[in-house]
């Protein structure tokens, strides 16, 4: 019988394997926190116009939103990242971004968001 050492340090191998398992399969917002920020100066009102920057993380956002982590999860961090922004977020500057940006979001961004309502 092997020690007991040996027995635990297996053990907590395989716990960490599998969490990090489990972490990678479940979407996690780095990457709108990561993107989203280079939008805020717009949409509290900071610029007239989003930055370039901005329309390319809108872009990237919208990917990922269609192809990798689905447009629930972007609006849920996306969600919680605006909760603590302050000054809020214009009503006016989110309805034009996707004018500004051309595209359409796949995501709803606004000042009163219901993420359990996206599909």
């Amino acid at each position: 019988m092997p020690p007991m050492s040996h027995v635990v340090r297996t053990l907590l191998v395989a716990l960490l394997v599998s969490a990090s398992a489990a972490a990678s399969s479940h979407p996690t917002c780095k990457y709108v926190e990561e993107y989203f920020p280079d939008c805020l100066d717009f949409l509290v009102g900071t610029y007239y116009i989003p930055p370039r920057r901005c329309c390319r993380s809108v872009g990237a956002l919208n990917y990922m939103a269609n192809h990798l982590m689905g447009p629930q999860v972007i609006c849920q961090c996306i969600e919680a990242m605006v909760t603590r922004t302050n000054p809020p977020l214009m009503a006016s500057r989110i309805e034009s971004l996707p004018k500004y940006c051309a595209t359409h979001l796949s995501f709803p961004i606004s000042t009163a968001m219901d993420c359990s309502r996206v599909g």
